[in-house]
């Protein structure tokens, strides 16, 4: 909508207040400012005398017409009706007129709609004319008011008297202030016809963004508008206007008489430092604002005039160069149809009109579709289709480009492509297309190219493969970056090393030295090298590359240790000697990570050893073998996975990967053997989709044999014919010769639906077959005759062995029972050909997996071993019975201990002169006993403390200490029984109770440390309960301080600060910054950070403390470092490092006291969606959240805060942890 036409539309778009006057002239014409001033007791008519007067008096400038040419034509243009053109006031004039008649006329009203046409019109009143005066106050809509005073007779003729404080309609950007008033009179067909004045009228407009007002103006004069109504069309009249304003801006005055329809105004416009124009047009139905067709001329020295087409977005320029009063030459104006600012047009040369022709219309260029931009990258764009000429013909359309950097032209460079390297990441790159048609030169508008930040190339020369520690380590890096220009003027690198292990050195060269052995606490270890770029004020980039190198070292495995578990599938247990002392151990596995060797001492069967990492091969653990593949005394340790087969040849030693799957299948079952009894063992292989393979252990990279068995769940390898050759059998009821592989026997019938093993039943040198059905039959079946011997109906079963279990010459067969069943012993009765039942025993729970014989207690008798569900909780147990006597017997202690999570509280000494690393177990035995103790010495040996309490509240922390320094270590920890919280401290030589607190039901004991708090040298508890911490002196038996927060606490750590410690505390969406002072706490800070982790530790080289947190903001991951630093005493958000793995604990590196190092615990799972497969990783960062070693994957989700880190010169770092399946010790 146009500026001069929005005056009329609607209230909500005029913001004019007009003053209405009435009656008989009372005073002379020639006093105009005393008329002006009480406009009230003035007529129309003597108001617009005097207005004219003022007006006429107050123009200061040029009269004489205008030298008129292109240049001030298109800026006289502009000046009118362009972008800072001064719109005439808005005010809403009819609101204002209907606030005044209400009192008098209720009835009376008039709405003029937003086509400028009235659709309602007045009925001259019968009755006798009387006036009154009204007063009021009008809201402008979007800001300020009107004060008005009427007086208006009872047709609402008259005069009102307004003004305007700050008054901004809703349409409008003008903010208008100052006085006026509004004439309304009625015309012969009931038409309201006004005319409003302004009195030195203050307008501006305001930036929103920067409240500043950026254009001022003032208006005095009038505006007039009449209806004007046809005779035959009454009801429809049009409306005209006629003006007579002089606007100053910033000291330039415009004197605007113009008059006729609105859409075609007529009339003089005087400008102060130009002179005069006339002006006539012949728009159709647009306003000068938005001209769509017609004309608008300019009469000055000369005429010129701008025409306008429907579709146009130019204009045509038309002049009468030689005064004849003809229009003779011109040209086109390029996108002048919305003038939203004056255009440069000096570059335009009038033609003759005869020659002229349409401009081009020019778009931007294209980016082709999916295309990206580099500073390495030419950038080249599309033009076709993006230029269009009414009459010219595209061939004869020159078109060429402006390529523009920051700014500036690039003078040199015209086409669709702006070469690599002329710009760089950050620059304003933007294209044009600038279209020559012979005539015209029209440039359009700009499409801008983002480049993108330009990957960094690091290249790194003569790294060494597998070096060992000890080892000087030597290479060469390089990084280049288009984005960041090399210095010439430098003989130095553009790039620094910004974080590398203890040691390395890198010289102005890029060659980095290092030598592993200060860093080395695993047998593999991962070393992070990290450079950055720095720009031309050598300022480091954000940006970190990194370099990694492995190094394999003799370090001492970590020592892993676990309670004792059992596997959920059969063929995961195995007796055997594995230490090579002469004497047997289990080896089993729980099928998921761990692999483990129990073994029995004094009648009770203790974990011995576990690997400490998950196998090098993905997926559960399906299966481990003990075998003699290297002819020397211990049995190796074969695992295989669902993807591979590996090797642990030496229990100080990392698995080696014998064999990996690539085609996307998943192991069932395996097993290693002689096959043709010449001293070469063979691997064979079933998948998960059934098929067999074959490879020889001398060269696993060839497969010997494949072949598909379509449904087979089981193998077995024994001689089962007359031909002194194994053969392979399966339980669907193929057999292969194990020599040539060829197919012996195809069954009809399956031998067993899911398993089947082998036994020379009646010692015949042949073995017979026996095949198990889940549900249904155990069948023993002939090869040699190929027929079926014998079969029962056994109900369910879960596992079938054969071995001689007794002291006769016949091989025994045990099944085990699914289903809270039983474990039954059978021998073969040869003359009639069936399975006699021997002995049976209780399978103890809901199922038996992986039934094995063997003399694990090492007293000359077997033994069998089981692992049986326990089907409320879904968790197998081990289970082991003595054989003799023709019968099986349980084992008092033959299950052990099972511990069903871990949590770290230190190392201590037990007893005098003897250190053990302290774990606090939460639960046992699954869930049914409560908290114990769990207690490994530097050799690995592992104990367990009896029940300290139920533990209801599954507490789960712990802290050691000799808090009394006697020498004899103590503990801190939660002793909560049935539902009563309680906290005790025990001395752990003999775990009797020193000090109990008890609490009751509400109590949840959390965090507990161990520190001295009040200064008598005695080592203090602080422990949270719920939400309320406490600290406690355990050595006179008093409470120090209890200090309730708003919420229960996740964490909190102390740091030294004279004699009024520093305690960070976290809790619900709040890290709180805390200060002791004897008996209270204070709070100096907080912020609104939830940490599932704080801790002090010192980033920089002075003496105060920063503070860590693991941001917990998310409640499925934490993968954010949040440092803040206490600056008087006040928490101040420092940096945030992003790790981009979930972040479960962390400890400092406590070796130094200043730029402090921090060890973080992560795992690749989250919190709420880990299970029994996942991993962890201790990690070393710098001080600036840079990583410098990753050590290989630990079993098991990490607990919470149960990462423990100590540092000494002898032994360097050690660590202590906890995860979800196991208890570890790092270099002890």
């Amino acid at each position: 909508m146009s500026k001069l036409s929005s005056i009329l539309v609607s209230a909500s778009i005029i913001a004019i207040l007009s003053a209405c006057g009435g009656g008989d002239s009372k005073t002379s014409a020639s006093n105009y400012q005393a008329i002006i001033d009480n406009p009230i007791e003035y007529s129309q008519t003597e108001l617009l005398a005097a207005f004219e007067e003022k007006v006429d008096s107050e123009y200061k400038g040029k009269k004489q017409d205008v030298n008129l040419d292109i240049v001030k034509a298109h800026d006289i243009y502009h000046l009118l009706w362009g972008q800072y053109s001064s719109e005439i006031p808005q005010v809403p004039y009819t609101e204002l007129t209907n606030n005044a008649r209400a009192p008098l006329q209720a009835n009376l009203a008039q709405v003029i709609t937003s086509d400028i046409k009235l659709n309602k019109s007045l009925t001259r009143s019968a009755q006798t004319r009387t006036s009154s005066k009204v007063s009021g106050t009008l809201n402008c809509g979007w800001s300020g008011f009107i004060r008005y005073t009427a007086n208006l007779d009872n047709q609402g003729v008259g005069t009102i008297i307004y003004e305007l404080d700050q008054c901004q309609t809703n349409t409008s950007n003008n903010i208008n202030s100052g006085r006026g008033a509004i004439s309304v009179s009625l015309n012969k067909f009931d038409n309201f016809n006004y005319v409003i004045y302004f009195d030195n009228l203050a307008s501006s407009i305001k930036n929103y963004r920067t409240g500043e007002n950026i254009h001022r103006f003032s208006t005095t004069g009038y505006f007039q508008i009449n209806y004007v109504t046809d005779e035959a069309y009454p009801f429809y009249p049009m409306v005209d206007f006629k003006q007579n304003l002089l606007t100053t801006i910033n000291n330039r005055q415009i004197l605007s008489q113009l008059s006729s329809y609105f859409e075609s105004p007529k009339g003089n416009i005087y400008i102060s430092d130009i002179g005069h124009v006339e002006i006539k047009s012949s728009l159709e139905n647009r306003s000068l604002y938005n001209p769509r067709s017609g004309s608008i001329t300019l009469i000055g020295d000369k005429s010129v005039q701008f025409q306008f087409e429907p579709y146009w977005d130019f204009a045509k320029y038309l002049e009468d160069t030689n005064h004849d009063d003809e229009l003779d030459s011109g040209v086109y104006i390029d996108d002048f149809r919305f003038p939203l600012d004056s255009q440069d047009i000096n570059d335009y040369q009038l033609q003759p009109i005869e020659d002229l022709n349409i401009p081009p219309k020019v778009y931007s260029p294209d980016i082709p579709y999916g295309k990206t931009y580099y500073t390495s990258t030419p950038i080249q764009l599309k033009s076709a289709g993006n230029v269009h000429d009414r009459d010219t013909l595209n061939e004869d359309i020159t078109i060429s480009f402006n390529w523009y950097i920051n700014g500036e032209l690039v003078k040199d460079i015209h086409g669709d492509t702006l070469p690599a390297y002329k710009a760089v990441f950050g620059d304003e790159i933007k294209a044009t297309l600038v279209a020559f048609d012979g005539l015209n030169t029209v440039e359009g508008p700009p499409q801008y190219i983002n480049l993108l930040n330009s990957p960094a190339t690091l290249t790194v020369s003569n790294l060494p493969t597998n070096p060992n520690s000890e080892e000087q380590i030597s290479f060469t890096v390089d990084i280049t970056d288009p984005d960041f220009l090399t210095f010439d003027d430098t003989p130095n690198l553009n790039f620094v090393m910004t974080a590398a292990p203890t040691g390395a050195v890198m010289n102005h060269q890029g060659s980095v030295e290092w030598t592993a052995s200060p860093e080395f606490i695993f047998p593999e270890q991962s070393f992070n090298f990290n450079f950055s770029m720095l720009n031309p004020a050598g300022e480091i980039s954000q940006e970190t590359h990194t370099t990694s190198v492995f190094i394999k070292d003799d370090q001492a495995m970590p020592i892993a240790r676990s309670g004792i578990e059992a596997p959920n599938q059969n063929d995961s247990i195995w007796i055997g000697d594995f230490t090579g002392d002469g004497k047997n151990e289990i080896l089993s596995t729980d099928n998921n990570n761990r692999v483990f060797l129990i073994s029995e001492q004094t009648g009770s069967y203790t974990q011995s050893w576990m690997y400490p990492f998950k196998m090098p091969t993905s997926g559960s653990i399906v299966q481990v073998i003990g075998k003699n593949i290297d002819q020397n005394a211990p049995l190796e340790i074969i695992v295989a996975t669902e993807t591979g087969i590996s090797l642990i040849d030496d229990k100080t030693k990392m698995a080696k990967v014998l064999l990996e799957l690539n085609d996307n299948q998943a192991i069932r079952k395996i097993d290693i053997v002689d096959l043709e009894n010449n001293g070469e063992l063979t691997l064979l292989l079933l998948t998960s989709n059934s098929i067999l393979k074959a490879y020889r252990m001398k060269d696993l990279n060839t497969q010997i044999f494949s072949t598909n068995l379509a449904s087979a769940s089981d193998i077995a390898i024994a001689n089962v014919d007359d031909d002194n050759q194994l053969e392979i059998i399966t339980n669907n009821g193929h057999i292969y010769d194990g020599k040539t592989f060829s197919n012996q026997w195809i069954s009809s019938t399956k031998l067993g639906s899911s398993m089947v093993t082998t036994a020379d039943l009646d010692n015949d040198g042949i073995s017979e077959i026996i095949g198990a059905d889940t549900w249904g039959n155990l069948s023993v079946f002939s090869a040699n005759t190929k027929t079926q011997l014998y079969a029962f109906d056994q109900f369910n079963a879960c596992n079938i062995e054969a071995t001689n279990i007794d002291q006769d010459a016949e091989i025994e067969v045990v099944l085990s029972d699914c289903q809270w069943g039983n474990i039954t012993a059978y021998d073969w009765n040869k003359a009639e050909q069936t399975l006699e039942e021997k002995w049976l025993l209780s399978v103890r729970e809901y199922d038996s997996k992986s039934l094995t014989f063997g003399d694990s207690d090492n007293d000359g008798l077997q033994e069998i071993h089981w692992s049986a569900l326990q089907a409320r909780i879904r968790t197998n147990r081990l289970i082991v019975a003595d054989l003799a006597n023709e019968t099986a017997t349980l084992k008092t202690k033959g299950s052990g201990i099972q511990l069903d999570k871990y949590s770290t509280a230190g190392w201590a000494e037990v007893e005098s002169g003897n250190e053990s690393a302290v774990f606090f177990i939460p639960e046992s035995n699954i869930g049914f006993d409560g908290s114990r103790l769990a207690f490994i010495t530097p050799d690995g040996n592992l104990s367990i403390s009896d029940e300290i309490s139920s533990n209801w509240d599954k507490s789960q922390y712990a802290a050691v200490t000799d808090f009394n320094k006697d020498g004899i270590g103590d503990i801190f920890l939660p002793s909560t029984h049935l539902d009563m919280g309680a906290f005790s401290a025990m001395q752990l030589s003999d775990m009797s109770e020193i000090w109990k607190i008890n609490g009751d039901s509400d109590s949840n004991i959390g965090i507990i440390m161990a520190r001295e708090m009040n200064g008598d040298e005695f080592i203090d508890a602080i422990y949270a309960d719920n939400k309320t911490l406490n600290i406690l002196d355990i050595e006179n038996q008093l409470t120090l301080v209890n200090h309730t927060f708003n919420y229960a606490i996740l964490d909190f750590d102390i740091a030294d600060n004279g004699s009024t410690p520093w305690i960070i505390v976290s809790e619900n969406n709040k890290t709180r910054l805390m200060q002791q002072n004897q008996a209270l706490l204070s709070e100096l800070s907080f912020v609104d950070q939830q940490c599932s982790r704080v801790a002090f530790f010192n980033q920089d080289s002075d003496s105060t403390p920063e503070v860590l947190c693991i941001d917990s903001g998310s409640q499925t991951s934490s993968n954010q470092i949040i440092v803040y630093k206490i600056e008087n005493s006040t928490l101040v958000k420092y940096v945030t490092y992003s790790i981009g793995k979930t972040i479960v604990d962390l400890a400092i590196d406590n070796s130094t006291n200043t730029n402090q190092n921090f060890f973080l615990l992560t795992t690749d799972a989250l919190y709420y969606n880990y299970d029994r497969s996942s991993s962890s990783r201790l990690t070393k960062y710098n001080a600036q959240g840079l990583q410098i070693w990753s050590g290989p994957e630990l079993i098991g989700f990490p607990s919470s805060r149960s990462l423990k880190h100590r540092y000494s010169a002898e032994k360097g770092h050690q660590f202590m942890l906890a995860t979800n399946q196991a208890m570890y010790l790092i270099n002890q």
